[in-house]
Parts: C-alpha cells; structure tokens; sequence
C-alpha cells in the first residue's frame, strides 16, 4: 500500500495531516497505523492487502453489526475494502492481555468481564450471512497441520475420519455466532463503560456461525498465556451459570471442540513460522500441545486420543526445524 493511497484516502477526514504511528498488528497481513490530528484526536489505520478485500469487507460489515446489537467495537469513520483501507475508532491500548501483565490482580476480573460478554454475544441475533459450521469441517480444518506441523509423519487420513465421527455426535454446531478468535489479544478493557460493553471486541472478521464452547476454549485456553490454577473452571462454572447449559454434555463438547481447535492451531502456527517468516508463534506450540492432551482426557475421546498420539508428533520433534525454515 502506497503513501500516496493513504494520503488520498485520509484527505477528506480530521486526520489528513495526522501524525501516523505504528502500533503491534496480528497474526494477518493487515497493518495498523495510529493516526495523532494536531489537536490530539485519535484514529486507526487498518491496512489489509486490497486482494483480502472479502475479509476487509466482512470486518466493517460485522463491525456495524456488533455496532447496532450493542457491543464495543471500533466504529468504522470510513472504508474503501477495495482499498483494503479502513479508518476505526481508536479504542486505546488496554488489552486485556497488557492489563494483566502490569496488575495480576486484575486477571479474574477481567476473565469474568469476558465471559459475562460473550454470553450475551451468543444470545445475540447473529450478523448476516455468516458461515456455518458442521463436522466435515471442521475436520478438514486441521489437515493445515499435516501439511506446516506434522508433514515428515504418516498420512493421518483415519485422523481427519475419526475427528469428523467424533464431532458428529455433537447437534449443535452452527448454535451461535463465534468470534473465533475471542482472547486476551483481542479484548480491550475499557471500566467506564456499562455491563458486557466493558467489553471492546477485535478481529471479529472471521465470525461464523459455530458451537459456543469454541469462543471459550479460545479465552480459557489461550495459545499465548497460562491463567492461574483454577480460573478455568472457575470462568467454565460462571458460564454454565449464564447460560443454563448442562454440565456434563457441555463439558465434553468444550473438550471435544477445543482438541479441533489446537490440532489447527499447530498448523497455523507452524505455518506463520516456516511460510510467512514468524518463528515467534512457535514458542506457543508446547502450551498448545499442553491443551490439546488435556481436552483429550476427557471420557469418550479415547479413540481420537489414541489416532493423535499416533500421528501427531510432540512440538520437540517439529519446534526446531519449523523455527529454523
């Protein structure tokens, strides 16, 4: 994306001659640029390659939507998706994940605060023309680790076959509009506003329609953090209580969905390492292989545990050489 898009883009707004600074981006290839007016106004660049436009697309119109449902969002100032341009609210820098970091006492609070929004967000009318989801897949969705994480083992074909049997048993899993990426890097804490719009929601582009123990699997199970002992089931219990939803099935769906998701997530991240040139993500890996055996202890997922261990290799066998492309 050139300056000279940018400029014309930012002409006919308060930030024309702002002050553009970088600021962290995300596992994507969008950029973000915080733009600082003369008068101390404050804005967002997004900067997304004008061939991902449908995803550009998608984040302004579920942005909207978020909008009118009454969730925090940034709100769109101006877009040009063709552009792969879009110009946010600045929501501030208080992500979950740095709020904690700096105040520890603050991590169950904000948990609670998180979980308590995300309940309402699956109670929601969801955006229109989502995706839905259902096992095939979802299963198809890990083979990414076939081809970044586990390529030098075995074909795992019986894999993909015995995650689909086992995630087929599961009714409902188009249930709720899914955030798919609901952690602690995509929440920002902002305490002066009321209820779940304490809440500020991020990178919600690729929301789709889904089983609702994903979106927390992704907060309580996060790739990039440990929570203390005992929040877990602690934020597990104040959901099922939000909710009304039965324990014991719940419980097992949660494991079940959170094994898929770490399956793909080891190939994600491997593929950011050896593809697109971020070895950092690989120092996730051995906490996700830490997830993804304990979801798999759970009673009824002996097969699907015993056809992983075959197949899946553990990250010391795989970290190095992914790190090192």
């Amino acid at each position: 994306m050139s300056n000279r898009n940018i400029t014309a883009f930012t002409a006919d707004t308060h930030w024309a001659a702002a002050r553009h600074l970088d600021i962290a981006g995300d596992a994507s290839s969008r950029r973000y640029q915080r733009l600082i007016a003369d008068d101390g106004a404050r804005a967002v660049l997004m900067i997304a390659p004008p061939t991902d436009h449908a995803s550009t697309e998608n984040f302004v119109a579920i942005g909207r939507h978020l909008t009118a449902t009454g969730f925090t969002v940034p709100t769109v100032l101006k877009s040009e998706p063709e552009n792969g341009l879009v110009l946010l609210e600045d929501l501030g820098d208080q992500l979950f994940s740095s709020c904690i970091a700096e105040d520890e006492a603050i991590e169950e609070r904000l948990y609670a605060a998180a979980v308590d929004c995300l309940a309402e967000f699956q109670s929601s009318i969801p955006a229109r023309g989502l995706q839905t989801t259902d096992a095939d897949t979802l299963a198809r969705a890990t083979e990414v680790t076939q081809t970044w994480y586990a390529k030098h083992t075995q074909p795992y074909g019986d894999l993909t076959g015995t995650l689909r049997q086992a995630l087929n048993v599961i009714p409902d899993l188009s249930a709720v509009m899914v955030h798919r990426d609901f952690h602690c890097e995509n929440l920002i804490w902002l305490p002066e506003r009321g209820g779940h719009k304490q809440v500020g929601l991020l990178d919600f582009q690729d929301a789709l329609l889904g089983h609702r123990a994903y979106d927390l699997v992704s907060l309580l199970q996060d790739a990039r953090r440990d929570l203390r002992e005992g929040l877990e089931m602690a934020m597990i219990d104040r959901y099922l209580f939000a909710t009304g939803i039965d324990r014991v099935r719940f419980l097992h769906d949660y494991a079940l969905v959170g094994a898929q998701r770490h399956l793909r997530i080891l190939g994600v991240f491997a593929r950011l390492a050896k593809r697109d040139g971020k070895p950092e993500y690989m120092t996730h890996v051995p906490r996700v292989w830490g997830y993804l055996l304990r979801c798999l202890d759970q009673p009824g997922l002996e097969n699907l545990k015993a056809v992983v261990l075959k197949r899946i290799p553990p990250p010391q066998n795989v970290s190095a050489e992914a790190a090192d492309a």
